[in-house]
């Protein structure tokens, strides 16, 4: 196919990504309290992907991903929104910051890379071209943001040098765009107006899973639910069944990249540690993931 009809496709793909999820936001805020939607957010990389498949299998709910129609049924929503009152009844993951940095440093540089291959694909763009590939939709003007933090043809592997810069510059603005705020914003503002959402560690979920689970979905519906429904969504979901790898064994191409807690301590110099704590150490410390604020002093 040409590669202008496939950059249209492509324009028009997002574009209709993008509406039917705030399509999809304006359903939830309408029915709230109704029971329809079983809402599982949190920032980006924070586990919220496999908490909802968790909770879905539990429940008896789909879980759609990447819908390109609004979610009118029954279903868990899976999402990374801000706070606002139509989530109070909802699940809250949160994740020591640190992994999620690494994380999702991990998941921007694949797509640093998918954004070069995807123009080469394409040849020579006009001006009108490059515009639709590059603003419009998910992942809209990453490329102008990774050359304005990292330089125009930036190593995207070079983590010496750019996983500092990443750390500083994404918990000022995301880069990701399914986020509406930076992590310590995003979790603070959680925490200080939830009523009655139910948090959920991801840490916890993995050193106890079936204590988790049966927990998190006690605490959202007020009802127990059976071992063997628990036992059945932690043996489909587990991260050697859906990963095809041991838990631990790093695929930095792969979406779930490791499936582990703390992860940080091999990305974090003091450096880093200092630009982290500058930005999110007070929430870092009272999260209780650090026990003060000097904690990237021990780092080399």
């Amino acid at each position: 196919m040409p590669a202008r009809p496939r950059i249209v496709g492509f324009w028009l793909y997002q574009w209709a990504h993008t509406g039917s999820i705030g399509v999809t936001r304006r359903l939830v805020r309408q029915t709230n309290g109704s029971g329809r939607y079983v809402c599982v957010g949190g920032y980006p990389k924070s586990g919220t992907t496999w908490i909802s498949q968790l909770v879905g299998h539990v429940l008896g709910l789909r879980v759609p991903r990447d819908n390109m129609l609004p979610l009118l049924r029954g279903c868990v929503v899976h999402h990374h929104w801000g706070y606002e009152p139509a989530l109070d009844r909802s699940i809250y993951v949160v994740r020591d910051g640190r992994d999620v940095m690494a994380s999702e440093f991990v998941a921007m540089m694949n797509a640093a890379e998918t954004l070069r291959e995807r123009e080469g694909r394409f040849g020579r763009l006009s001006s009108l071209e490059r515009t639709l590939l590059r603003r419009r939709g998910r992942n809209a003007r990453l490329q102008q943001r990774f050359d304005h933090v990292f330089g125009p043809g930036f190593d995207p592997w070079d983590v010496e040098r750019n996983f500092p810069r990443f750390v500083e510059h994404n918990l000022q603005e995301p880069f990701s765009e399914v986020s509406d705020h930076p992590w310590q914003r995003h979790v603070e503002d959680w925490f200080r107006h939830r009523r009655e959402t139910t948090v959920v560690r991801y840490e916890d979920m993995l050193a106890d899973p079936p204590a988790a689970l049966a927990k998190s979905v006690r605490d959202l519906t007020g009802e127990s639910v059976k071992d063997t429904a628990i036992e059945s969504a932690i043996d489909r979901f587990s991260f050697e069944r859906t990963a095809g790898r041991p838990r631990g064994t790093e695929d930095r191409s792969a979406f779930a990249r490791k499936g582990v807690a703390g992860d940080w301590t091999n990305w974090f110099d003091r450096e880093t540690g200092r630009l982290f704590d500058e930005a999110a150490g007070d929430l870092l410390v009272s999260l209780g993931y650090a026990p003060d604020r000097r904690w990237f002093e021990q780092r080399g």
